[in-house]
């Protein structure tokens, strides 16, 4: 489905809705479904989530080269680890950790700090600024960006998912792992003409344990696919939300500097 940016600055809502104890999946249709998500959502004033994000580029298809078909089997996977944290006061705070690469980004509603321990370095922003390009033309690593980014990721994408109810199908239920513990989860699948995103949704609370995006495959020839796997370790609702945990303390040795890069593509 198409996740337009949304401002991480503007007021998060999202709460836990409930299921009535009797509801099984065939007494609710996908539109049904859909709308107890985007309720969830969109009534709440602060969450947590701990999730794990994967990307997986591969070629899919066949070409013919020279009279013999040709299959491509080209795959890269990148894990991230993902912790996003915000409130109704327009506070937040992302933490990604890909291997040894970490960024930190806290934004107390005024001020989006970044942070690089690797680099130790971090950069201050307004938190209104939209990411800007250095004078060597290069684009810089915004944290307005990543919150944007990953509020819309992980939570703002759902807020208005009913409008799909026509793309949408209920699959079947499953039970999926979540920690120690096993979540009763429908899994609906909306296919849009910008690829197919299937959904687990829990049949108790209606958030979203996992999601997978896939881009849309051309029916010939040899392309490159994306898919994208939001595994939700952890989600909290509702929950007071320490005011230090928006608070940004630059380790020691940091210096502040004009804008960060990561070496290479930036795997975030």
């Amino acid at each position: 489905m198409p996740t337009p940016a949304t401002s991480v600055l503007i007021a998060l809502s999202f709460t836990v809705g409930l299921c009535p104890h009797g509801a099984h999946a065939q007494d609710l249709s996908p539109g049904d479904l859909l709308k107890k998500v985007a309720g969830t959502y969109r009534e709440a004033l602060s969450f947590k989530i701990v999730a794990e994000k994967t990307v997986e580029l591969a070629t899919v298809g066949e070409n013919n080269v020279g009279g013999t078909q040709v299959h491509s089997n080209f795959h890269q996977s990148d894990n991230i680890q993902v912790t996003l944290m915000a409130s109704s006061s327009s506070k937040a705070k992302l933490l990604l950790k890909q291997e040894k690469k970490e960024i930190v980004v806290v934004s107390d509603s005024k001020v989006v700090w970044t942070l690089f321990p690797v680099q130790q370095a971090y950069t201050v922003v307004a938190a209104q600024n939209a990411s800007a390009r250095n004078p060597s033309g290069g684009k810089e690593t915004s944290g307005v960006d990543l919150l944007q980014d990953y509020q819309s990721l992980l939570a703002s994408r759902f807020q208005n998912i009913s409008a799909y109810e026509s793309m949408a199908k209920l699959e079947h239920s499953e039970r999926l792992r979540v920690g120690a513990d096993k979540k009763e989860c429908y899994v609906l699948m909306i296919q849009t003409p910008q690829g197919s995103h299937e959904l687990w949704i829990d049949k108790v609370q209606f958030i979203i344990w996992k999601s997978v995006d896939t881009s849309p495959t051309p029916s010939e020839g040899i392309s490159f696919q994306t898919t994208v796997t939001v595994t939700t370790k952890e989600i909290t609702l509702n929950s007071a939300l320490e005011e230090s945990t928006f608070v940004f303390t630059p380790p020691d040795r940091a210096k502040r500097v004009d804008s960060l890069k990561l070496p290479g593509k930036n795997p975030f």
